[in-house]
């Protein structure tokens, strides 16, 4: 008698949303970015530099190497022939790429159709970032995806959060339009950083397509 008892005071409903842990589950994206970094381009243009290698959910050891930005600008820097070179047959051309690729773990080669990789890079300039996850051993692990049209450049997603300056990218690609016009077929050329240790060459080339 005689004292006030304190009226229970209701939390804000974006307090209670800010103070519960962040769901993590099966294939749920996570958020995304408000703009694009240049910060990671410039980190995957780097000539040179170390590479800060973060083990996935799967496990691993952290390692470092020198890093050397894998993926020419150019089609004939690639093949180190002329385009006119190359056959129109969406066939042959289709075997010639894939084969060209075929006995690096670190490179990837695929082609899709031009119809299809032009919505790709028409797409990738609306939405310069994309997060795509890589399942293994029943969980997940989530790269981050950056374009500049046509290069696509991939990093941890963990080490963007807490470094966006200073991540590591894992994966590159780039989609060549060339042969567009004469074969019906845009070429698609990955380089995995590392290869087999992070990501695995059939990873990558499930991430890319």
């Amino acid at each position: 008698r005689g004292l006030v008892r304190p009226r229970a005071v209701s939390a804000r409903p974006s307090e209670v949303a800010r103070s519960l842990p962040t769901p993590r589950t099966r294939g749920a994206p996570p958020d995304m970015f408000p703009r694009a970094n240049p910060a990671l381009l410039r980190a995957a243009a780097r000539t040179t530099g170390q590479l800060r290698r973060r083990p996935p959910a799967a496990g691993g050891c952290r390692r470092s190497l020198s890093f050397t930005f894998p993926t020419p600008k150019t089609l004939p820097e690639i093949l180190k022939v002329p385009v006119d070179d190359l056959p129109r047959d969406p066939t042959e051309l289709s075997a010639l790429w894939s084969e060209y690729h075929a006995a690096r773990d670190d490179l990837v080669g695929l082609d899709v159709d031009a119809a299809v990789g032009e919505r790709v890079l028409a797409r990738a300039k609306d939405c310069p970032f994309f997060v795509s996850p890589v399942f293994r051993d029943g969980g997940y692990f989530n790269l981050l995806l950056q374009c500049q049209p046509p290069h696509f450049i991939l990093a941890y997603l963990e080490d963007y959060q807490k470094d966006p300056g200073n991540c590591s990218p894992l994966l590159t690609f780039s989609i060549f339009d060339d042969l567009a016009d004469s074969s019906g077929r845009m070429l698609v050329r990955g380089d995995v950083v590392g290869a087999g240790d992070i990501l695995t060459k059939a990873e990558a080339a499930a991430t890319i397509r």
